[in-house]
């Protein structure tokens, strides 16, 4: 496991503002630019604090998870999917899983008001092996259940080959939690100019 967080302060400066939702940090692949993957994902939902009543609720989570990870990976937003997100926020009693729906309609938001290109860019070739970056409050020691709680992006990051498949290797590490300065808005024009943005809002 790695012992320093690789890409993360990159993925900052990129982004030239801190984190506004917990994001998962995946980075791997070549050291070219252009082949290289770095990008920044919305955390699923996570029904940590009352699961869902039925299986379907979990079932309408993820496919909404994987429309707004389109909508960044194709730089258009499915209208319909965003009402759908909308009905199943107001039915989902879950106070985690609720507010991490309510930031995939800000991730749809964000690509609606201005990504009019796609927002995350596959590498030239899948990746055999990731880093993955958790945010510290959600940190497992344990691989097979961090495996299991992001295994939506996993799956997703497969399809649009981002990366391998069974032969797939995982590092993962810890994010270090923010600072109360860190979590004051923070606009960069550079960043602003550059559209370099890659990853939910």
């Amino acid at each position: 496991m790695p012992t320093t967080p690789p890409a993360r302060a990159q993925l900052v400066a990129q982004i030239g503002r801190p984190l506004r939702s917990p994001a998962l940090y995946v980075s791997g692949g070549a050291t070219l630019d252009l082949d290289r993957l770095l990008v920044r994902l919305p955390c699923p939902p996570a029904w940590d604090d009352r699961r869902p009543a039925v299986r379907a609720a979990e079932r309408r989570a993820r496919k909404a998870y994987f429309a707004a990870l389109d909508a960044l990976y194709q730089g258009q937003v499915n209208e319909e999917a965003v009402e759908k997100l909308q009905r199943l926020v107001a039915d989902v009693r879950s106070t985690t899983a609720r507010h991490a729906l309510e930031h995939l309609l800000r991730v749809f938001g964000f690509v609606r008001r201005g990504a009019k290109r796609p927002v995350l860019v596959a590498p030239s070739a899948p990746c055999a092996r990731i880093t993955v970056g958790v945010p510290a409050d959600a940190w497992d020691g344990d691989r097979n259940r961090l495996a299991e709680r992001y295994a939506w992006p996993l799956e997703w990051l497969q399809m649009r080959r981002f990366v391998a498949g069974k032969t797939l290797v995982i590092d993962w590490y810890p994010l270090a939690a923010p600072s109360a300065a860190a979590r004051e808005p923070v606009r960069s024009l550079a960043a602003a100019r550059a559209r370099r943005y890659q990853g939910a809002a």
